[in-house]
Order: structure tokens, then C-alpha cells, then sequence
């Protein structure tokens, strides 16, 4: 399927390596980030419902395909995001068993 096959290749070549839970250090997950841009704490589901009590400003961490100049991650807002972006980010799975 074209959309699938877009939407697989959407980062494809680029390092999603540090694109991990801060506290345990999942990968391969739904990331999670806080609206205010000067938290830079990246957390999983899990992590973000166990250390977080309001969950209100977190919003889905959508890289944009550049790293910035200290070798970590620029992200989207959801709204800004491009819709194969978004497909990216909705088809990762909550957990490392695969929930989506």
C-alpha cells in the first residue's frame, strides 16, 4: 500500500536514536513531550503517566526531519505537522508490546 509505504519512509535515513522515553529509556513508542519548549524531558506513556499528575500540556514529540545544533530533535506542533507526520507519530505503538 502507497500510504503505508509513505508513511514508513517518512524519517527514513534519519538518526531517531536519542528518540526515547528520558526515564527508561523505551524506544519504538509513542514519545511525548511538554508544550513549554524549555522542558526538554521526552517520556513514554508509561513514564509520563507514573511521573506526571497533569498530563494537560504534554503533547505528541513529532520530529521535524533536521536535528537542531546540539544534536537533539526539533519538533512539529501537532497542529503544524504534516498529515504523513501525524500518521507517523498515530501508527508508533503506546508501548513495547504494542498497543497503539
Amino acid at each position: 500500500m502507497k500510504i503505508k509505504k509513505s508513511i514508513d519512509s517518512y524519517l527514513n535515513g534519519f538518526d531517531l536514536s536519542s528518540y526515547s522515553c528520558k526515564s527508561c529509556g523505551t524506544s519504538g513508542v509513542k514519545i511525548w513531550r511538554n508544550f513549554f519548549p524549555e522542558d526538554k524531558n521526552l517520556l513514554c506513556n508509561k513514564c509520563k503517566e507514573k511521573e506526571i499528575k497533569l498530563i494537560g500540556s504534554w503533547i505528541p514529540a513529532i520530529p521535524v526531519k533536521t536535528s537542531n545544533n546540539e544534536g537533539g530533535y526539533l519538533f512539529y506542533s501537532f497542529d503544524s505537522a504534516p498529515s504523513l507526520a501525524k500518521k507517523w507519530w498515530k501508527g508508533l505503538p503506546n508501548s513495547p508490546n504494542g498497543t497503539t
